[in-house]
């Protein structure tokens, strides 16, 4: 049995992502632009007229480590960072708060099995939280370190 492929690993965590009231857009993996009208359209949050986006990104790679002769364990460090415009007038440093939180709590301790995998993923830390620029915006800006360990078969 192959470990389980990266992208359905972080289209599954896109998934939960894009559920979390005011997270806004959420990528699968890092974009980048080469114009205004592409940043909008990949960071701009129509639904709340803001910037408000999260990328799933690959956080050190992965590690395979043998238990046995005949299971492996794979960890998959994933890091997400999220994106919010500062807006004074909106208090959204409360709702980029609230939002983190939210990340925070969407990955509880949990296994699934698929066919002869296990796939555990840890709760989630927060890694970094500050201002940044994103494009010409000022922006809220967090990293939430993921960590997904998965025991699969030999063949």
């Amino acid at each position: 049995m192959a470990p389980t492929p990266y992208k359905f690993i972080a289209d599954k965590v896109q998934n939960i992502l894009s559920t979390i009231s005011n997270i806004g857009n959420v990528h699968n993996y890092q974009r980048y632009w080469n114009s205004d009208e592409e940043f909008r359209q990949f960071c701009f949050d129509n639904t709340n007229d803001r910037v408000a986006v999260w990328f799933v990104t690959n956080d050190d790679g992965t590690e395979d480590k043998l238990l046995d002769y005949s299971v492996n364990r794979l960890y998959t460090k994933l890091l997400l960072k999220g994106y919010m415009g500062g807006l004074e007038i909106d208090k959204t440093e409360l709702i980029f708060k609230q939002v983190c939180q939210d990340v925070c709590v969407a990955f509880p301790l949990h296994t699934h099995f698929i066919e002869n995998q296990m796939l555990v993923h840890e709760p989630p830390t927060m890694r970094y939280k500050d201002e940044r620029l994103l494009h010409t915006v000022k922006c809220h800006y967090a990293e939430v370190s993921l960590t997904i360990r998965e025991y699969y078969l030999n063949q």
